[in-house]
């Protein structure tokens, strides 16, 4: 059976797209649980077979007729860019790895908006599948947060808390680390230094921390957590602290913290709100 070149490479590229995870649409296909049939997967005469005798020809593609579904002959036919078009305006293909579908459909499978795609086709964007960077409009700029991270020395993941938290943009660049900055405690202002030593024991920068994680006024002096056995250590950005102290500072429970960890997430990311990570 003589085998067309670019059959052999759609083959290739199915099986890419499904079991390599260095392959660029790995995380649309195999990162969801798409395979490919064991009849294809052992045996790859079958899928050239199956190719040959169900219209295969060199300017065609293969296609799943259902999304969700897997690669196997009752799920997979081959057709043209010109079958595909429909009376819709809007329709624009993308071809990523041999496979050819709708900006509406890639937006289906990969979760990114349909404009977003379709802005970064008209504008000649390599990446189009990148993620999408959170942006908030700052003195009448649209500006990444994590740009906004940088250029205001603040952690990503409390610029990104206050997003998902719904603060103002006026508040979002409050510096965290002015000590000198005052706080109303108790109906009077005091400096970061002084609610410290005003403290059973917090540093400044547990108090610091609270504050950027949007703690009341009223709680910013909340002791931390005893524990009563012998105490493990935890470093998050050269600081240590025990798992509830930890805890107490970000807001989130000692069981999602501990859930974290042994899913072998470290630095910063242990600190994000609940429900607020895709990591959870």
């Amino acid at each position: 059976m003589q085998v067309p070149k670019r059959l052999k490479k759609a083959y290739s590229n199915m099986n890419g797209r499904c079991y390599n995870p260095k392959t660029n649409g790995y995380k649309y296909y195999g990162g969801k649980g798409v395979i490919v049939c064991n009849e294809w997967l052992n045996d790859r005469n079958k899928f050239y077979e199956w190719a040959l005798e169900n219209g295969y020809e060199n300017n065609l593609t293969l296609d799943r007729i259902k999304t969700e579904g897997n690669y196997e002959p009752n799920n997979c036919r081959w057709i043209t860019h010109k079958e595909q078009q429909s009376n819709r305006t809007n329709n624009i293909f993308i071809e990523v790895d041999g496979e050819v579908k709708t900006i509406s459909r890639w937006s289906q499978e990969i979760g990114i908006g349909a404009g977003v795609l379709k802005n970064r086709v008209n504008h000649g964007e390599k990446d189009i599948f990148k993620p999408v960077c959170l942006s908030v409009e700052i003195d009448g700029k649209i500006k990444a947060l994590k740009d906004l991270s940088i250029e205001n020395n603040i952690p990503y993941d409390v610029l990104k808390y206050r997003y998902d938290s719904g603060w103002d943009t006026k508040n979002m660049l409050d510096d965290i680390k002015n000590e000198m900055k005052l706080i109303k405690y108790n109906e009077k202002y005091y400096s970061v230094s002084e609610l410290a030593k005003m403290s059973n024991g917090l540093t400044k920068e547990t108090i610091l921390m609270r504050i950027s994680y949007g703690w009341k006024n009223e709680d910013l002096l909340k002791p931390l957590q005893k524990m009563g056995r012998p105490k493990k250590y935890i470093e998050i950005n050269g600081e240590f602290r025990t798992k509830n102290e930890w805890c107490e500072i970000s807001g989130i429970s000692p069981a999602l913290f501990y859930k974290r960890m042994k899913k072998g997430i470290t630095g910063n990311d242990l600190l994000l709100p609940i429900n607020k990570n895709k990591i959870d």
